[in-house]
C-alpha cells in the first residue's frame, strides 16, 4: 500500500477512533497564554534550525534516488521524497508526483499509477490549482481498485473537497456543497476500511467510527484522549491541536483557543510544516486583541511559509490578511505619533507657562529677597543697637553698683575723717583761746593724714574685691606662674593691681590715678610698663584684656 496514503488515512482514522473512547465532560482548564506565546516566539527564532535536519534527510534520499537501479526502488524512494516535501515545499512535491506518474507508467502497475494520480491531486489541491486538480480527478478511474485503495481514494477526495470549501469561504452555498461532499466521502472511508494492519490497533472493535467530534467540552476531551493514547510526532500534534482550537473558538473560550492554536503553530514549526493555517489564524487573533506587533510577526512568518511552500492558495489568503494587519499597525503608529505631537504641544505649552511663571516668580523672589535682606539688615542693626544698649546697661549697672558702694564707703570714711578733724579743730580752738600755742604743733601732727590715706586704700581694696572677687585670679592668668601677684593677709592689694583696678573701674586718666594713690605720674607709667612687660599677652592687648575681666 502507498505509504503516504496509508499515513494520511491512519491519521484521520486515529483521530476519529480515539474520539470514541469514553471521556467525560471536562471543566475548563487554566492555560497560560503569555507563556505559550513566549514559547512560540522562541521557536520562531529557531525556525531555520528545524529545517537543517530535514534538508539533510532530503539530500540523502535524493542521492539514493539518483543511484537507484530498479524502477521499483526509484518509485519507493520517489514516494519518500514526496512525503518529505508534501507539507514542506509544494513545487518539489509536485515534481516528484510527476516522476511517480512517469515511473508508474513505465512499470505498468495500475495501483502505482493510481497512487501517482492521488499524489498529483494532493499537490494541486493544497496549492489551490483547482483546475488541474479537477482535470486529474475527472481522469481518475477508481474502478477495479481494491477496497483498501478505495479508502485511500475517498480520503484524498475528501481532502480535495475540504480545500475547495476553504477556498469558497464567503460563498456560503458553495462552501456548504463542498462540505457535504467531504462528509459523504468521510462515510465512504470507513465503509472501505478493512486493512487490519493499519487500523486494528486504533479501532479495537469499535464499529461506530462515523461520529464526528462534537463542538463541546466532551468533544475537546476526546481530542485530549488522543494525545494521551500514544506518543505522537510534531506534525500529528499540530493536526490534533488545530481542531481543539476550532472547538474552543466555537465555545467562545478566548484564552483556550489562543493557547491551542499557538500549540498547533509551535508543532508546525518543529515539524517543518510550511503549509499551515495555524500561524495565519493566530496572526488574525493577535490583531483582533490588539497585539499588533505579534500579529505582524506571525503573518510575516505565514507569508514566508506560503512563498517557500509555493502555494498560490495560501499566498492569496495571507495576502488578504497581511495588508489589514499592517494597516492597523500603521494606524496605531500614526495615532501614537499624533498623540505624541499633542503631548509635545501640551508639554511645550506647560514649559512655556512654567518659564513665564518662573520669570514672574523670580522677579517676585528678587523683590522678596531684597526686602528680606533689608529686614535682616535692619534687624542686624537693631540687634547691634540692642547689644550695645545691653552692654551700656551692664556697664551702667556696674557703674551704679560701684558708685553706690563707693558712696557708702566714702560716706563712712568721710564722716569718720570729718568727725576726727572737727574734734581736732575744737581742741585747737580751745588751745588758741587759752593761748596755749606750744601744743598746736602736736595737735596738727596728730591729724592722721597718713593713717587716713592707708585707711582709704584699705577701704578701696575691700570694696573693689567685693565688686570683683575673681579679679586677682583673672589678672594673674595674664602672667606666667612665677610672676603672679599676691594679696597680703590683711587684704591689701599691690600698687600694680590698684593701678589696673582703677582702670577697670573706668578711671583711665593716669594723673587722677596718681593723685588718688598719692604717687607721682611718672611712677604710674613705670608700674604700668613693668607690669605689661611681665605679661603673656601682647602689650597692645593688655588694657583690653583688663577691661574684659567680669565683675563676678
Amino acid at each position: 500500500m502507498n505509504n503516504w496514503c496509508r499515513n494520511l488515512l491512519l491519521q484521520l482514522t486515529m483521530i476519529t477512533a480515539a474520539l470514541m473512547l469514553p471521556v467525560g465532560v471536562r471543566a475548563a482548564e487554566k492555560v497560560d497564554v503569555d507563556s505559550i506565546l513566549g514559547v512560540l516566539d522562541a521557536e520562531i527564532e529557531r525556525y531555520d534550525e528545524y529545517a537543517a535536519p530535514k534538508e539533510r534527510l532530503i539530500t540523502s534520499l535524493r542521492h539514493q534516488f539518483d543511484i537507484a537501479v530498479s524502477d521499483n526502488s526509484r518509485f519507493s524512494l520517489c514516494q519518500s521524497l514526496f512525503m518529505e516535501y508534501r507539507y514542506y515545499r509544494n513545487d518539489s512535491a509536485y515534481a516528484y508526483a510527476c516522476r511517480l506518474e512517469q515511473l508508474a507508467e513505465k512499470i505498468g502497475d495500475p495501483e502505482k499509477i493510481a497512487w501517482a494520480a492521488l499524489c498529483k491531486i494532493f499537490c494541486c489541491s493544497i496549492s489551490g490549482i483547482f483546475g488541474e486538480a479537477q482535470s486529474a480527478v475527472e481522469h481518475f478511474n477508481p474502478s477495479g481498485l481494491p477496497d483498501y485503495f478505495m479508502a485511500e481514494y475517498c480520503c484524498m477526495m475528501m481532502f480535495y473537497y475540504e480545500k475547495l470549501s476553504e477556498f469558497s469561504t464567503g460563498i456560503d452555498q458553495l462552501a456548504q456543497f463542498y462540505n457535504q461532499r467531504a462528509n459523504a466521502l468521510r462515510d465512504s472511508i470507513f465503509n472501505y476500511s478493512t486493512d487490519k494492519d493499519v487500523y486494528q490497533s486504533l479501532i479495537r472493535g469499535n464499529d461506530n467510527l462515523r461520529i464526528i467530534p462534537a463542538f463541546n467540552h466532551e468533544g475537546i476531551g476526546r481530542y485530549k484522549s488522543i494525545i494521551e493514547s500514544r506518543p505522537h510526532d510534531s506534525h500529528q500534534l499540530a493536526m490534533i491541536y488545530f481542531p481543539m482550537y476550532e472547538r474552543y473558538a466555537f465555545l467562545q473560550m478566548d484564552n483556550e483557543k489562543i493557547y491551542y492554536l499557538a500549540l498547533s503553530a509551535i508543532n508546525d514549526i518543529r515539524s517543518c510544516t510550511r503549509e499551515t493555517a495555524a500561524i495565519t489564524d493566530l496572526a488574525t487573533l493577535m490583531a483582533f486583541i490588539g497585539q499588533l506587533d505579534r500579529a505582524s510577526k506571525y503573518i510575516r512568518i505565514a507569508a514566508r511559509d506560503a512563498i517557500f511552500f509555493n502555494s498560490r492558495f495560501r499566498r492569496l489568503r495571507v495576502g488578504d490578511i497581511l495588508p489589514g494587519i499592517e494597516a492597523q499597525r500603521y494606524q496605531r503608529e500614526k495615532s501614537r505619533q499624533q498623540l505624541f505631537v499633542v503631548l509635545f504641544l501640551v508639554a511645550a505649552m506647560f514649559v512655556a507657562f512654567a518659564v513665564a511663571m518662573a520669570f514672574v516668580l523670580h522677579r517676585k523672589n528678587v523683590k522678596l529677597s531684597n526686602a528680606r535682606d533689608e529686614v535682616a539688615r535692619k534687624s542686624s542693626e537693631i540687634d547691634e543697637a540692642n547689644m550695645a544698649l545691653s552692654q551700656a546697661n551692664a556697664k551702667l549697672s556696674e557703674a551704679n553698683e560701684i558708685k553706690d558702694r563707693y558712696i557708702i564707703e566714702s560716706l563712712y570714711s568721710d564722716s569718720s575723717f570729718v568727725n576726727n578733724v572737727e574734734e581736732k579743730f575744737r581742741l585747737i580752738e580751745r588751745k588758741i583761746r587759752a593761748k596755749q600755742y606750744a601744743d598746736l604743733d602736736a595737735i596738727v601732727g596728730n591729724l592722721g593724714i597718713k593713717q587716713e590715706r592707708r585707711r582709704m586704700s584699705s577701704a578701696f581694696d575691700t570694696a573693689f574685691l567685693k565688686l570683683f572677687p575673681g579679679f586677682i585670679d583673672q589678672f594673674n592668668r595674664l602672667f606666667p606662674p612665677e610672676n603672679h601677684f599676691k594679696v597680703s593677709d590683711s587684704g591689701t592689694l599691690p600698687t600694680e593691681i590698684r593701678i589696673f583696678a582703677l582702670m577697670r573701674l573706668g578711671i583711665d586718666d593716669a594723673a587722677l590715678v596718681a593723685k588718688y594713690l598719692g604717687i607721682s605720674l611718672n611712677t604710674i607709667y613705670v608700674y604700668k610698663a613693668k607690669t605689661k612687660a611681665l605679661s603673656l599677652v601682647p602689650k597692645e592687648e593688655f588694657d583690653a584684656r583688663i577691661m574684659a575681666i567680669p565683675k563676678q
